[in-house]
């Protein structure tokens, strides 16, 4: 008896779209940081309310337009969508708030290199609980793209901040996204549509933002809301509109790939940034050669995925 799914190449790369996507939204994100220059993590937050304010318009125009009006009141009357809510409250603005809280303490390259965990996390409970497998060139290229993400996390370290809050942050933030990957997995398997559950994703995630963390962080000060204007808030609506289809893309193939693969493919994102970086900008800064080299590999990598398991697997008749 064969072990694993039939390989199905669209929705691997519909996974890499989700990784290309994504970077693509951090793109636009960085661009918003060089227009608005400023540290302020409560910035960060009232962006990310902003940035999901509009995904939820554009995952319910993406909604309307595949025609699945009837799986939205489909969803809403689900008894299983609770654990749908339950997943986009602890991926969405609890595992965000905590990457910015701990980018505040430690910085962005130790902050990377422990919160791409979520990979780990979000695999052993798929493998536990759901008993999902996947085949040996899936699970050769997510452990080859996730060493060298790790290792790009790891080179990013400029300084010797031991901040044991921030450790606890980061650590935070890999359970909230760990847990969103296997809950979310959990409620599509159990008849919620997963474009549909990106809208609701979007829903939660800008209520709890902008009535509990926002506030209580003080993101609504008017020296936070100062800094934004007219010509920034388009940037940031341009990243929610990459950022919504990223989440469709992801939730598509967690859906019909299986967790490990899927959030194997969604860190592609860190390859995909350093080349659209240099695309994009015209000032792009010069990484080190080490850089550009995992970038390949993890794309490398990430693209073996797609190769067919028949030189490892023989099937039993």
């Amino acid at each position: 008896m064969n072990l694993i799914k039939k390989h199905n190449w669209m929705s691997n790369i519909i996974g890499l779209l989700s990784g290309l996507f994504w970077a693509i939204d951090g793109v636009f994100l960085l661009f918003f940081t060089k227009l608005t220059p400023t540290d302020s993590w409560e910035l960060g937050i009232l962006v990310t309310l902003i940035h999901d304010l509009f995904a939820i318009l554009w995952a319910f125009i993406i909604v309307l337009i595949m025609k699945k009006n009837k799986e939205i009141k489909s969803a809403f009357t689900n008894k299983n969508i609770w654990i749908l809510l339950l997943s986009s409250t602890i991926g969405a603005p609890f595992g965000m708030t905590m990457y910015i809280l701990a980018i505040k303490e430690i910085g962005v390259g130790q902050t990377s290199s422990i919160s791409i965990c979520y990979v780990i996390l979000a695999s052993v409970l798929a493998f536990i609980f759901l008993k999902q497998k996947t085949s040996k060139n899936g699970l050769m290229g997510i452990v080859i793209a996730f060493i060298c993400v790790l290792t790009f996390g790891i080179l990013q370290i400029e300084t010797k901040t031991h901040s044991f809050k921030g450790y606890i942050f980061a650590i935070l933030c890999v359970v909230g996204w760990g847990m969103e990957a296997f809950l979310s997995s959990i409620s599509m398997d159990r008849d919620i549509d997963p474009q549909v559950s990106i809208m609701i994703r979007h829903i939660v995630s800008a209520i709890v933002l902008g009535c509990i963390i926002a506030p209580a962080t003080n993101s609504y000060s008017e020296n936070v809301t100062q800094l934004l204007n007219y010509k920034n808030i388009w940037v940031i609506i341009a990243a929610s509109f990459f950022g919504a289809i990223s989440f469709i893309c992801y939730y598509f193939s967690i859906n019909k790939l299986g967790i490990s693969l899927a959030v194997g493919l969604n860190i592609s994102y860190s390859a995909f940034a350093v080349i659209l970086e240099v695309i994009f900008f015209k000032g792009w800064q010069i990484y080190h050669w080490y850089n550009y080299l995992l970038s390949a590999l993890i794309l490398v990598s990430l693209l073996w995925t797609l190769v067919p398991d028949k030189i490892w697997i023989k099937t039993k008749k």
